[in-house]
């Protein structure tokens, strides 16, 4: 069924942006800046309206993406999200810090990927630190993550076919 506003007409439905950055050189240096710039963001709505834009979820085709983009969220996009901070002008107590970066895959159980689901559905708050920051997830998120929170998602390379790709963009923007 189409979401419909009070008045009985469409909602507005998903935003997708591509982004395509050959001047950088590297994907990894665009996942750098343009995760940053993601994760970032949120900090600036106000504390009410942060939870559907808190968490990244990063799908990557294969293992080994994951498994680079891994190290960038625990070295590069920490120092850049510093970085926007300290550009910003926000002092270093009033900043956003990448505390939980879990994986999503089929390395973990299924009891982890129980776990997993149910961490990723800890809505934000100010006061608890228990909300997961950023997921990176393979193609085990193309069925069944139905996690209703979720709004902001990554897709790094072009999923195999077109019903992967609806699949797991389906993954983000289900109740909001």
């Amino acid at each position: 069924r189409y979401s419909r506003d009070a008045a009985g007409r469409l909602s507005d439905g998903r935003l997708y942006l591509g982004i395509h950055a050959n001047d950088y050189g590297s994907i990894l240096t665009t996942q750098v800046r343009t995760f940053s710039a993601a994760l970032f963001r949120p900090f600036l709505l106000a504390e009410a309206a942060r939870d559907p834009w808190w968490t990244l979820l990063a799908f990557y085709n294969s293992i080994r993406e994951l498994g680079g983009a891994k190290t960038l969220f625990e070295s590069d996009i920490r120092s850049r999200l510093k970085f926007i901070f300290n550009r910003e002008g926000f002092g270093s107590r009033d900043r956003r810090n990448l505390r939980i970066v879990e994986e999503l895959t089929s390395r973990l159980s299924q009891a982890e990927i129980v776990g997993m689901m149910d961490q990723l559905g800890e809505q934000y708050s100010a006061t608890t630190s228990r909300c997961v920051d950023a997921c990176l997830a393979s193609n085990i998120i193309e069925v069944g993550v139905d996690i209703e929170r979720l709004s902001l998602m990554g897709v790094v390379g072009q999923p195999k076919t077109t019903a992967q790709y609806i699949q797991v963009t389906g993954r983000v923007g289900r109740k909001w």
